[in-house]
């Protein structure tokens, strides 16, 4: 069995070699491809019965709040995050991988637009509500994106956000998102919730657990999951 130190060394070794030949932006969407390409060989059919909890619960939501609204979902993947959302006017996902992601699940219901969050093909005020789940740290530029999900997002819509705190850019995670991000949208959103957790194995097994991130301790790693309402003014 390969251990995990190897596994480091050989994928520092290949994503190195990948960002010199071809820069740091098709380096990582190549990762992030490989990785779906992955998940689709291991599960034969890429699984998404678990989202909609995630969705509302998870926020203080129920799939009612979903009824009859556009929804856009920021960095969706290629499950089909939003598949559940029958209710919704309409359900949208943007990935600068999504040509390609459709033809890992022939099954979506949801629709896939090809582009990245730094410049949405959209207008203004288009969604009553925007998410973006595990995808925020993976921009190329935050500020950008963040302007962006604010300009499509109509006032008084929510803006649902679950994102990684790390201390270091990754080569899929290039941007470094801080702790203090909802006290800098305070100008432009109410916060609803907001909920600091320690990050486990994975994304939404933290989310379900809602183990409080414990500041003091030597964790370097964390979970931030926001609610915020556009403001009307």
């Amino acid at each position: 069995m390969i251990s995990a130190k190897t596994k480091l060394r050989w994928y520092t070794f290949l994503s190195s070699g990948l960002i010199r030949v071809f820069g740091p932006r098709r380096a990582k969407l190549f990762f992030e491809l490989a990785y779906w390409r992955w998940e689709k060989l291991r599960e034969g059919q890429l699984n998404n019965e678990f989202y909609e909890p995630f969705y509302t619960k998870a926020f203080g939501l129920s799939s009612s709040d979903y009824a009859d609204r556009d929804v856009l979902d920021v960095g969706c993947g290629p499950r089909g995050s939003l598949d559940w959302a029958d209710q919704a006017r309409s359900r949208v996902g943007i990935d600068p991988l999504a040509d390609r992601y459709r033809s890992l699940n022939s099954l979506l219901k949801m629709e896939l637009i090809q582009g990245t969050a730094e410049q949405m093909p959209f207008g203004d005020t288009t969604f009553d509500l925007v998410c973006c789940f595990n995808a925020l740290d993976h921009v190329d530029d935050l500020e950008d994106s963040l302007n962006e999900i604010h300009r499509v997002l109509r006032p008084g819509g929510r803006f649902l956000l679950i994102t990684d705190i790390h201390e270091a850019p990754a080569i899929c995670e290039p941007t470094v998102v801080s702790w203090d991000l909802a006290s800098n949208l305070q100008e432009r959103y109410e916060v609803v919730d907001e909920k600091r957790l320690r990050r486990l194995n994975g994304v939404y097994e933290s989310v379900h657990s809602a183990l409080p991130f414990e500041e003091d301790s030597d964790e370097a790693y964390g979970l931030l999951q926001l609610h915020l309402v556009k403001k009307k003014v």
